[in-house]
């Protein structure tokens, strides 16, 4: 039974060698000059500026006031509290070096510290209390 989908061979048909031609050749301009019109050497000069005098002296001074203000702003610092583990934001102000802001408050990580230590003590008593699993007993022996 035929369904049309067969593959056939395809006989290979040899192509003609094809003949390029080049492009015509233009005109060429001469590369040659007389001395007289050949390029010369500039003269030392001074090289030209495009401001006005006093525009340095403002960028000098816009730049300064930028370093003024970005010192005069609190440093951030993230630190991770040793009893909770969690990180801590807090901006530092840079004349006296004493914490400006933080979060989470100081409060909230004392509470934080105090359920984790609940916790704690809470698994280390369950731990004790726990009868031993007789499976794991008899495994061990």
């Amino acid at each position: 039974m035929e369904t049309g989908l067969s593959v056939r061979p395809v006989q290979a048909t040899s192509a003609a060698p094809v003949r390029v031609e080049p492009p015509p050749q233009r005109q060429v301009a001469r590369t040659e000059l007389p001395e007289a019109q050949a390029a010369q050497a500039a003269d030392e000069t001074r090289p030209l500026r495009f401001e006005q005098p006093n525009a340095e002296k403002q960028r000098i001074s816009a730049l300064n006031r930028a370093i003024d203000a970005a010192a005069s702003q609190p440093t951030t610092r993230v630190d991770r509290d040793e009893a909770t583990q969690e990180l801590v934001f807090r901006k530092y102000s840079p004349s006296t070096g004493r914490v400006v802001q933080q979060f989470p408050e100081e409060a909230i990580l004392r509470q934080r510290a105090y359920a984790v230590q609940q916790r704690r003590e809470e698994l280390a008593l369950a731990s004790r209390l726990q009868p031993p699993n007789e499976e794991l007993v008899g495994k061990q022996a």
